[in-house]
């Protein structure tokens, strides 16, 4: 049996940052990349002035975000996925207890995106 080869088409695959409101729920800045550039150097573009406790995942853990976040005034929390110490169970633990209080933000933060992950604004 002959197959042809098919060629893919190629796409521009997009991401969006978005800077929202957790007490509000409110989208307040939102921008929009190339899926190739790294989340830690796109994400500062979604940060509105004044933003407080900044919660984010473990994507935006590099210095560059963290310290766009800090130049506008604002706290990084973002979630960590590994410590380093000699006792595993103590360190687990403290990794639990860092994330603990973020996951719980980031929960209610992830909803305004609903399943699809689209964002839509009516104006």
């Amino acid at each position: 049996m002959f197959r042809s080869k098919r060629v893919a088409m190629r796409r521009q695959s997009l991401k969006r940052h978005v800077g929202a409101d957790a007490d509000r729920a409110l989208v307040e800045e939102v921008a929009v990349t190339p899926a190739n550039i790294n989340d830690g150097k796109a994400g500062p573009t979604a940060l509105p002035d004044n933003p407080g406790e900044v919660f984010a995942d473990s994507a935006y853990r590099r210095d560059h975000f963290g310290d766009a976040v800090r130049a506008k005034g604002g706290t990084p929390r973002i979630v960590a996925t590994g410590m380093w110490g000699r006792d595993e169970a103590e360190t687990l633990a403290r990794l639990h207890a860092w994330n603990k209080p973020i996951h719980r933000v980031r929960g209610r933060i992830e909803k305004i995106f609903g399943e699809g992950g689209f964002c839509t604004a009516a104006g």
